[in-house]
């Protein structure tokens, strides 16, 4: 099923358009969807995923992301996005959002892409995780020294590494905070 995305205006101003992922159509001038990525934290350990082989970027390794879909907010978005690729479900008021950016990707298309950070605290068991048939097939939790080199090889993708640069220091203050 074609997957349904809720377009924004340059002010951040629901629209009351939609635009049909992979549809084929030009993205619509001064519009933009919502991208969301969620950094899970348990015990000083960040998880990431490897993506499906049959994906774009397969067989590489992030973390958790997605499309907001029509109807949801970016926060809704994020929830269902990390239970959807990893199995994980979490109350949304556990969700910190920590950076929200407009970026133009894929040619003229505009993003808006909220990050949010999920600090599992450290007396809850480790959660399971499950993957989602056609996107995720392997995980990993790595302490920050270690997701750091792992962020900068080859087997991550590139584009998602600098992201993740750019909200370390956050996310890994929260982390500490939160412990």
């Amino acid at each position: 099923m074609a997957e349904l995305w809720d377009l924004y205006d340059l002010h951040g101003n629901l629209t009351g358009e939609t635009y049909v992922r992979d549809s084929g159509e030009p993205f619509p001038q001064d519009r933009y969807h919502i991208v969301v990525e969620i950094y899970t934290i348990h015990r000083g350990e960040l998880l990431l995923t490897k993506r499906d082989e049959r994906k774009p970027f397969g067989g590489l390794w992030e973390y958790t992301g997605g499309s907001v879909v029509a109807g949801e907010d970016s926060l809704t978005g994020a929830v269902r996005e990390l239970a959807e690729e990893t199995g994980i479900e979490r109350d949304p008021s556990e969700f910190i959002q920590i950076s929200s950016l407009l970026r133009i990707a894929r040619g003229d298309q505009l993003w808006r892409m909220d990050a949010y950070a999920l600090i599992i605290p450290d007396d809850a068991p480790r959660p399971e995780v499950v993957y989602q048939e056609g996107e995720t097939v392997g995980h990993i939790w790595l302490k920050r020294d270690a997701a750091n080199a792992f962020i900068d090889s080859p087997a991550f993708v590139g584009h998602v590494a600098k992201r993740y640069h750019m909200a370390e220091d956050t996310l890994w203050k929260l982390s500490d905070m939160r412990r």
